[in-house]
């Protein structure tokens, strides 16, 4: 049993040294590890930054890849761009000059590789100046301002280096109102005093106050209207038209030597005169600031002294009243009629009539002459004497004919007092053998043309004549009414309130409205309407309507 014990034990030495016989020759066979190469590296400013102020550092740090490279180390240098820089062996970057600056680091472990990393270098930021005081000021060191005008404000900033200079505008109400834009442009709104505020918006709180007082509006309109040059024959204008900055308190007319014209008076022609205006200003405006001659009135030269309402306004000669186109006399219904009479229409002899007759409020009865005859609808009647489809009517006809003959008296009346009421004749009289051109003529006592009378219209088609007869016309014998030049007889009135005679082969021409008899003597003729307030006479006469239209 000894025996095999110490067998045992000199076996397992024997293995044991050979085991180590072995081992240590295998050691001399094993090689040692090889290197790990650099194969990219990221560049990064601490917290990620790309920007350095200038003269400050920004600490650079790289990411090698692989991470178990044998060498992590780098060395630093900086490339410069727009702008300069330095840095460390530890990656320090120091701006140096404004710009953009490249930032490299190159692997030490002979691999070539290099990371990169663009810096902006920046200006260096200001240290905040405060707003220390602001004076503020009106334009020209204005201190009021005119209720609805402007005036800009300023705001003097002190230090003048304040970082933030700009302001915040604001207006307080004190007795009077105001308004102020963003740009200081401030606005008066209600007379008396405002404080006007310039508020800093650095945050430093300073406000820049002045007081304002917003005044009366010094008058702007410096047109007079309403007082019109002097024409003669017309009355003075004795008000201007007011304005909303100004009333007339009085206007007075003189002539040159001093002469008052009276209100109810007349101008006179060829003569100077001259109107003195005295303004009120109106609530709110004041003459105070007008300036010398500021006013003007259309027509005259005006004068008045700085800071006065008093406008003195010589106007030039008066000349003879300008004559005013008449135009044509309205006359409604009556137009409808070459003869319209109220109480009857006679004729004898061979009479041609072109037109339509009407009598009204007098019956059929009072039409003699004419061996009319009557209509099947009994609205009408047709004579032999009445031409190109004129038609009688009679107050005692069908409807719609006496209502129809109503209106057109009453429209032939109308016209007549119409005429009456117009003013402002011209001075030529109503004789024969003149030329009368267009306008309004008036003959107090009776009218009698034994020779010719001569209308000429100028070559205006429009040309109208009016003549206003207080008593009777008599057209002589073989005398005519002569046009010339484009006049027409449906633009003639002839208003007379007597009796109207047109003897034998007289030519009259024109409507003749008259208030008394309408008597046409054996062959004279007429082209233009009779119409009568009583009896219309005919004897073997002509008479044309010269606008005749057939009515339905």
């Amino acid at each position: 049993m000894s025996t095999r014990k110490h067998f045992k034990k000199y076996l397992f030495l024997i293995a044991l040294i050979g085991f180590l016989v072995v081992f240590t020759g295998c050691q001399d066979d094993i090689s040692p590890p090889a290197d790990i190469s650099v194969t990219d590296i990221t560049v990064t400013g601490a917290g990620d930054a790309i920007t350095v102020a200038n003269g400050s550092t920004l600490q650079m740090s790289t990411a090698e890849l692989p991470t178990d490279a044998t060498d992590t180390s780098v060395t630093w240098s900086v490339e410069a761009g727009t702008g300069t820089a330095t840095i460390s062996a530890t990656g320090l970057l120091t701006g140096t000059g404004i710009g953009t600056v490249t930032v490299k680091a190159t692997a030490n472990d002979g691999s070539a590789i290099v990371g990169e990393l663009e810096i902006t270098v920046t200006a260096v930021a200001a240290t905040p100046i405060d707003v220390a005081s602001i004076v503020v000021a009106g334009a020209g060191d204005a201190i009021t301002v005119a209720n609805g005008a402007t005036l800009q404000m300023g705001a003097t900033v002190l230090p003048v280096d304040a970082t933030d200079m700009s302001v915040t505008w604001s207006v307080v109400a004190g007795t009077g109102t105001a308004t102020i834009s963003a740009t200081g442009l401030l606005t008066g709104t209600g007379m008396g005093t405002v404080t006007v505020n310039a508020t800093a918006n650095d945050g430093s709180d300073i406000v820049g106050t002045l007081g304002i007082t917003v005044t009366e509006m010094v008058i702007s309109a410096n047109a007079i209207t309403g007082v019109t040059a002097p024409a003669t024959g017309e009355s003075p204008v004795i008000a201007i038209t007011n304005t909303e900055e100004y009333t007339s308190s009085s206007v007075t007319w003189t002539k040159a030597d001093l002469t008052v014209l009276a209100p109810e008076g007349t101008y006179e022609v060829d003569t100077v005169y001259i109107a003195t205006i005295t303004l009120t200003p109106a609530t709110g405006y004041t003459l105070t600031g007008v300036a010398e001659n500021f006013f003007t009135v259309d027509g005259a030269t005006a004068t008045n002294d700085s800071d006065l309402g008093v406008v003195t306004a010589v106007f030039p000669v008066t000349v003879a009243a300008p004559i005013v186109p008449l135009t044509r006399v309205d006359m409604g219904t009556a137009d409808n009629f070459v003869i319209l009479a109220k109480t009857g229409i006679t004729t004898t002899g061979v009479t041609a009539i072109t037109g339509d007759l009407g009598i009204s409020p007098a019956a059929r009865a009072t039409v003699t002459g004419f061996g009319e005859t009557l209509s099947v609808d009994g609205t009408f009647a047709t004579s032999a004497l009445v031409l190109d489809g004129g038609k009688i009517y009679a107050s005692d006809f069908a409807i719609p004919t006496p209502e129809m003959l109503i209106t057109a008296i009453a429209d032939m009346e109308t016209a007549y007092n119409n005429i009456i009421a117009m003013a402002d004749p011209r001075p030529e009289a109503i004789v024969g053998g003149v030329t009368l051109t267009p306008g309004l003529y008036k003959s107090t006592p009776a009218v009698s043309l034994s020779t010719n009378l001569t209308l000429d219209a100028e070559d205006n088609a429009d040309a109208v004549w009016v003549f206003q007869i207080t008593g009777a016309l008599n057209v002589a014998a073989e005398v005519e009414i002569v046009l010339l030049n484009g006049a027409k007889p449906e633009n003639i009135f002839w208003q007379v309130t007597g009796a109207v005679s047109l003897l034998a082969n007289s030519k009259m021409q024109g409507i003749v409205l008259g208030e008394g008899v309408i008597a046409l003597t054996d062959s004279a003729s007429i082209t233009g309407k009779l119409l009568g307030q009583t009896n219309v006479t005919l004897i073997a006469n002509t008479v044309v309507d010269p606008i005749f239209v057939p009515i339905i």
